[in-house]
């Protein structure tokens, strides 16, 4: 039976694909050289149309702009802002997910703008945006679980504080029992430092309450 081409599946034995070591029991270990000054040029070739197109569009869209203003569209300026220094800065986060740094980044404006087709047309957009998503999501958790341990935070300080001051005030009623002025003099100090962080610590925790909240 013979066996189906599939051209797509193929893997092209460079050197690259089969390994240096093999490349040298075979005796064309000159291929690695060679394949390095290919992949040398692909990478340069990548770059300069990375740059040439990425120029040419920013020149583009800004013109496109300018236009839009002479026109008086203002319902299109304020979904088109102005492109800046930092909104064409590429983002890795699909080629290299474990990367540092990235926990905090952000993407630019005109990546949560609708441009019909571009997710469904293009695998890569459509990935790009999956792994975006997940990481918005992943963040949105953690900022839920952080906001929730911080409450409670707050919330066992209070009881820290309340507890410190009913240890005072046990000694307090040890020491009157035993006729020590002094040492109960220090304990009901003690306590009431202790009341007074108790109450400032509800007191605040009354006032941030309802003012942090992680939107959905």
């Amino acid at each position: 039976m013979p066996v189906k081409f599939i051209p797509k599946t193929v893997v092209i034995p460079l050197p690259s694909n089969i390994g240096i070591k093999r490349c040298a029991e075979w005796g064309v270990a000159n291929l690695v050289l060679q394949e390095i000054t290919l992949r040398e040029g692909q990478a340069n070739d990548s770059l300069h149309a990375i740059r040439v197109n990425l120029a040419n569009k920013a020149i583009l869209f800004h013109t496109t702009i300018c236009q839009l203003i002479h026109l008086g569209a203002n319902d299109l300026l304020a979904k088109f802002r102005p492109l800046e220094k930092a909104n064409l800065k590429a983002m890795t986060v699909v080629a290299d997910p474990n990367a540092h740094g990235q926990r905090n980044s952000k993407l630019a404006w005109f990546w949560s703008i609708d441009v019909q087709g571009d997710s469904t047309s293009n695998d890569w957009m459509n990935e790009f945006y999956h792994v975006h998503w997940l990481r918005t999501l992943a963040l949105h958790d953690q900022w839920a679980e952080e906001l929730l341990l911080v409450s409670q935070k707050m919330t066992w300080m209070v009881d820290f504080f309340i507890h410190k001051s009913q240890q005072w005030v046990h000694q307090m009623q040890e020491a009157d029992a035993n006729n020590l002025v002094g040492h109960q003099c220090y304990a009901v100090h003690q306590a009431q430092i202790y009341l007074h962080l108790s109450q400032q610590a509800q007191d605040s925790l009354e006032r941030t309450k309802g003012l942090a909240r992680v939107v959905k």
